[in-house]
């Protein structure tokens, strides 16, 4: 149950009146994709997987209140930010944090941000108010999709977020979920950098015939971690990258979802190119 302050901790705010002393005064949007929520005390803020921190990002909910929208997803939350007004100043001594979403917050459409489950580093609890209204700053943008050659269709990318296979009944399906995420990443991990004219930058510069020093080594793990991260539903990633006695380089890539699954991919590259899963 959420924890909001007041007798019993009350699940919708603070309807006797008696809740914490702790309690949100205003949101804001600082950035595309995130928005500033000012509490009137310094809450706790040490680990993103604590029940009551306020960096935990389970610890805020976004609603659409005008406007037709997606409903923005929290992802993620910055480490507080204080703020100290000079002396006299009603609101001395508030505390933002920086919540990030997983959408563009659109002009034009209404939100709401709601805290739950935050106390004070003091130990004081959540009252009323835990929620306040705040408004988008990013233009929506109409994209055309760009003309393709139908003979350059690449059927292993799909552009909806899955990717394609042979069924059983010898037509061509739609993979989704974990398992396409797993597919994409590796795509990107084995190919070649602009191997496709109709995806520019896809794929990554490593060659396996050059000698894989730590130099190269160490760029290739960059390389793959920035490609990784350009696929749509990665909110993180990660990956080792060493030689074996076989003279393989062995990749390890660790790929954080948006949903916060992880998706763990681990390959083989030989100095002729040739690619072993274990």
């Amino acid at each position: 149950m959420s924890r909001f302050g007041g007798a019993g901790f009350e699940a919708m705010g603070d309807p006797l009146g008696v809740g914490g002393a702790l309690h949100v005064m205003r949101a804001i949007v600082v950035e595309g994709q995130t928005v500033r929520v000012v509490f009137n005390e310094e809450p706790e803020h040490y680990s993103p997987a604590g029940d009551d921190d306020a960096l935990n990002p389970d610890n805020y909910i976004v609603t659409v209140t005008a406007g037709t929208a997606v409903v923005p997803r929290t992802v993620g939350v910055k480490s507080t930010l204080s703020y100290f007004p000079s002396a006299g100043v009603i609101n001395a001594g508030e505390v933002g944090v920086d919540v990030q979403v997983d959408r563009p917050l659109v002009i034009g459409i209404a939100y709401r941000i709601a805290a739950r489950n935050v106390v004070a580093k003091n130990g004081d609890t959540l009252g009323f108010p835990y929620a306040a209204p705040f408004a988008g700053m990013v233009r929506a943008n109409l994209v055309r999709p760009p003309r393709r050659n139908p003979g350059l269709t690449d059927y292993a990318s799909n552009p909806v977020g899955g990717s394609y296979f042979v069924d059983d009944s010898g037509d061509i399906a739609t993979e989704t979920g974990l398992a396409a995420t797993k597919n994409r990443v590796l795509r990107r991990a084995v190919t070649r950098q602009n191997s496709f004219t109709y995806m520019p930058g896809y794929g990554t510069l490593y060659d396996p015939k050059k000698p894989a020093n730590l130099v190269i080594l160490q760029s290739f793990k960059q390389d793959l971690e920035q490609q990784i991260m350009r696929e749509p539903d990665v909110a993180g990633a990660s990956s080792q990258v060493q030689v074996d006695g076989r003279g393989y380089v062995i990749v390890d890539i660790k790929a954080q979802t948006k949903t916060r699954t992880l998706v763990d991919v681990k390959l083989g590259i030989s100095s002729d190119g040739s690619i072993v899963i274990p």
